[in-house]
């Protein structure tokens, strides 16, 4: 299903073009936390955020009452230590970045684990790689364990991990063989000090704190642009629908469409700098370190996250 959020950008341009700046100020508090890192929501309106002090993914409804409390401090299974990243992909499974154990778990929607995924497995060195004669190749060639901090799932059940160790993003196929990195070579497109991912449409998105632009890959994982022009301070998060991307700086919030084209850029009156943002049905969601935000916007029309993903 198309999502579009042409009406909300709009409404928070309308006063740009006259030459003020918006903020938005009136809000709800949802939930309290101790550490919270992401935010993602999943297409039936489940709230999922990551409280990485906690060792927790918490659910919650659209009004922010608790349905489950998935994990706790560990490295057993269905564990975690410092979670930071979450994808509930269509709602029925649940892939969560477990960065302090170096790997990702899956759970189904009734939150029993699935399978946990070592980012990376440790095993023999790729032929021909060198990483014998070149330590710093190991690196590179995925065989030292990575620092998951975000986790995208692609319509195909491709996984695209946010790899902290390798300031790259490390690209999975449906079988979970590691096809190669994203970002991490060239001239054009290599990242350098990444922070969240998320999917347009079919590019990869990437915001880049030390580039402070969002740099876009094509699915192939090639350099398509920048957007943002080096003029995102303090990058902290992304949300995006089929072709609307979402992006969280400082105490701002800017809107893009496919095309690069910013739609809109609004501050956002909070104690805190965002850590993440969401959009669920008529809510824009603003995440903090120790609360959610939600502030109503009248001139926003339902929408929810793609709703085509079926992982297996």
């Amino acid at each position: 299903m198309t999502i579009r959020l042409s009406v909300l950008a709009i409404a928070l341009s309308a006063s740009s073009v006259c030459g003020q700046d918006t903020t938005l100020v009136n809000s709800r508090s949802l939930a309290i936390f101790n550490e919270a890192s992401s935010i993602e929501v999943d297409p039936a309106g489940r709230i999922y955020v990551t409280d990485s002090a906690e060792h927790v993914v918490r659910i919650m409804s659209r009004e922010g009452d608790d349905i489950f409390v998935l994990g706790g401090p560990g490295a057993g299974e269905g564990e975690f230590d410092e979670p930071l990243g979450v994808d509930p992909t269509n709602g029925l499974v649940i892939v969560v970045a477990d960065a302090g154990n170096n790997r990702l778990q899956r759970f189904t929607r009734t939150f029993q684990l699935i399978e946990s995924i070592p980012l990376y497995g440790k095993g023999p060195d790729p032929v021909g790689s060198g990483v014998r004669s070149r330590p710093e190749l190991a690196v590179r060639a995925g065989s030292e364990p990575g620092r998951p901090i975000a986790v995208v799932v692609g319509d195909a059940n491709e996984i695209f991990v946010l790899d902290e160790s390798r300031s790259a993003v490390a690209h999975f196929d449906s079988s979970r063989r590691l096809k190669g990195f994203v970002g991490s070579a060239g001239d054009y497109g290599r990242l350098l000090d990444p922070i969240d991912a998320s999917l347009l449409g079919e590019s990869l998105a990437v915001a880049d704190r030390g580039l402070r632009s969002i740099v876009i890959f094509d699915q192939f994982g090639g350099y398509v642009t920048e957007l943002g022009g080096g003029m995102l301070e303090d990058l902290s998060g992304l949300f995006s629908t089929d072709d609307i991307l979402i992006v969280a700086y400082g105490t701002r919030v800017a809107i893009f469409d496919a095309a690069g084209t910013r739609l809109a850029d609004v501050g956002v009156h909070s104690r805190e700098p965002i850590r993440d943002v969401a959009v669920n049905g008529d809510d824009l969601l603003v995440l903090t370190r120790r609360e959610l935000l939600a502030f109503r916007l009248p001139d926003l029309p339902s929408v929810a996250p793609r709703q085509n993903r079926i992982p297996d």
